[in-house]
């Protein structure tokens, strides 16, 4: 059994639930653990999940909660009932679906950069490993909300934050569909390569690095490729694909993965990846990860923070 917590209701976390549902194996065994602010939103995600399970002939068991986002104790109860495998904490003060509105703060945050926004998703996930600490359990944390700068954070505070998804891995599956030669190469950048890529306002320093078994692609040929693809038409659907198969090898359901995690170790930005033994590796094996990790964060400062 793979309990998995899920630490918001938004889009993101919908898109999960049912992402992995569709994912299940016949032999998989999946709960489902739904926390958000209204009891009602928590319910929807995970009753929506249980249907699609049914229509797939799938059992999905599990249970949903409202919880306080500003206190611990409000979550410490479902985290000893269920003891879950791993919690994908989706909760922010700041989802990104509530910007790029005509209104000051939307502008505020597009003049200054979107790391501005960073202390905003850090409450939730305070609460959440907060919660954890109290009980003495090291259950580990997948963030999904500004990953690439707020996992850093969490590090030095001590949390048990091992990853996150989306952002560069949701830019290289772009790529990759399109072209089938970088299918196996290792990405390195942030969130900001994906922004400018969904602002359409890339130009040759806003792409990511791109290694391929050979050599190093260059900026124009990853520009050419990005600015011909069209935008996705839901972004939470594909960040959620970015997620999923890391989800299941960090639960145990798969034996092995390899891909992109943001925030890893600590880390600024996306580094390719692998999990063995449900941990991940970085799959850094001949290159100078070392440079690799000042570019990340010399390229996270277009979002207006350095970490």
């Amino acid at each position: 059994m793979a309990v998995i917590m899920l630490a918001g209701t938004g889009k993101i976390s919908n898109a999960i639930a049912q992402s992995l549902v569709l994912t299940a194996g016949a032999t998989d065994s999946i709960s489902l653990v739904v926390l958000g602010r209204k009891l009602e939103h928590a319910e929807q995600t995970l009753g929506q999940a249980q249907a699609i399970a049914s229509c797939l002939g799938k059992k999905i068991t599990g249970e949903a909660y409202a919880v306080d986002w500003q206190d611990p104790l409000s979550v410490r109860p479902v985290l000893e009932r269920w003891e879950p495998d791993l919690v994908v904490q989706m909760a922010s003060e700041q989802p990104p679906s509530e910007l790029g509105n005509d209104d000051a703060w939307s502008q505020l945050v597009t003049d200054a950069g979107f790391g501005i926004t960073l202390p905003l998703h850090l409450p939730p996930l305070r609460t959440v490993c907060l919660a954890l600490e109290s009980l003495g359990k090291r259950i580990p944390v997948l963030n999904a909300c500004f990953p690439d700068l707020v996992n850093p954070v969490a590090a030095r505070l001590g949390w048990p934050v091992v990853g996150g998804f989306g952002n560069l891995a949701t830019v290289a599956a772009i790529v990759r569909a399109q072209w089938p030669a970088v299918e196996n190469a290792r990405f390195f950048g942030c969130h900001h390569h994906l922004s400018r890529f969904l602002n359409k306002t890339l130009e040759l320093e806003h792409m990511p690095r791109c290694f391929t078994a050979h050599d190093e692609i260059t900026p124009l040929e990853l520009l050419k490729v990005l600015r011909s693809v069209p935008q996705p038409a839901d972004i939470s659907t594909l960040t959620a694909a970015t997620a999923t198969s890391m989800i299941r090898a960090l639960c145990g359901l798969d034996a092995y993965w390899k891909g992109i995690v943001s925030g890893p170790q600590g880390k600024v930005g996306g580094f390719p990846a692998e999990i063995k033994s449900k941990a991940f590796e970085l799959d850094v094996q001949g290159l100078d990860c070392p440079a690799l990790e000042q570019w990340n964060i010399a390229q996270e400062s277009g979002d207006g923070v350095l970490i």
